[in-house]
């Protein structure tokens, strides 16, 4: 299954994926897959506030 939700602005090979699984747990999933970016910042924020 493909899905493209806007209009690609940049030439490129874009990929992505998961295994098969029931949907609410791909759901669940991508929701987290979402805060992934986030998430990391914080624990690097916290990590350096406990290395100081």
């Amino acid at each position: 299954m493909t899905r493209v939700t806007g209009s690609i602005k940049q030439a490129g090979t874009f990929a992505s994926g998961t295994s098969t699984q029931e949907v609410t747990k791909w759901r669940k999933s991508a929701a987290r897959l979402n805060q992934l970016d986030e998430l990391h910042k914080r624990v690097k924020e916290l990590e350096n506030e406990k290395s100081r």
